[in-house]
């Protein structure tokens, strides 16, 4: 991590941009604005990451490092937006932080490389599906995965030395991250406990349908789902 402190601006860069701004080095400056015309011409509103990634692979090719560069843009996006500094004075201080921190002996200087990033930062579907991620993981707590783990254990009589017969236990086992650590979580649920789940998420489901119907029918504009159609990165 280096910190960038000078009179105008004060904070830091992570190691996972300047490893993402290497991989934008295989990038052309002409795939880059092929990549932002094409976002221009979209009219759909709002974008998965997996839909701005589609964009991005038919636009610049399927070798391109889509999911380097769309975290890129999204981190520029993020911290321009924490910072209240120019999406182009944080992908110039990357650029010259990125000397440093590869210890290269030589920097090429690709001006219009970074002027095409900056643009594509301030594109609307790369500000909004960055904000779109922001609020799907804004929680304290985001759910990993679930199951449910059914076991039969013996029942001992007083001595513990007969078996009086046995019981069936379900256990509901989650996996969650808070403040970036992973947890886990053992419930005892009994078989009406489990039905009561079922029907819960079943009911969820069809208010997620009917949300969705309402914000694109009586209000016109386009809705996605959190985590749906893929909200992560593609490498």
């Amino acid at each position: 991590t280096l910190k960038v402190e000078d009179e105008l601006m004060n904070f830091s860069l992570p190691d996972e941009a300047f490893e993402d701004f290497s991989s934008l080095q295989k990038i052309s400056e002409q795939q880059l604005r092929d990549f932002l015309r094409s976002l221009r011409e979209i009219k759909k509103t709002i974008l998965s990451t997996s839909e701005l990634q589609s964009v991005a692979r038919k636009a610049m090719g399927q070798q391109v490092p889509v999911g380097a560069l769309t975290r890129f843009l999204f981190f520029v996006v993020q911290l321009s937006r924490t910072s209240k500094e120019a999406p182009s004075k944080i992908v110039k201080q990357v650029s010259d932080g990125y000397f440093v921190w590869s210890k290269a002996e030589t920097a090429e200087d690709r001006p219009e490389l970074l002027k095409v990033i900056a643009d594509l930062s301030e594109s609307q579907h790369v500000l909004a599906c960055s904000k779109a991620i922001t609020l799907s993981y804004a929680s304290d707590h985001i759910y990993q995965g679930a199951s449910i783990i059914c076991d039969i254990r013996p029942v001992y009589n007083d001595d513990g030395e007969g078996v009086l017969g046995f019981i069936s236990i379900q256990d509901l086992h989650v996996d969650f991250y808070r403040s970036g650590r992973r947890h886990h979580l053992v419930l005892a649920m009994d078989p009406n406990d489990v039905t009561a789940l079922k029907e819960t998420c079943e009911r969820a489901l069809k208010k997620i349908d009917t949300s969705l119907s309402m914000v694109r029918d009586k209000f016109g504009v386009e809705a996605v789902v959190a985590g749906e159609d893929g909200f992560g990165f593609e490498d």
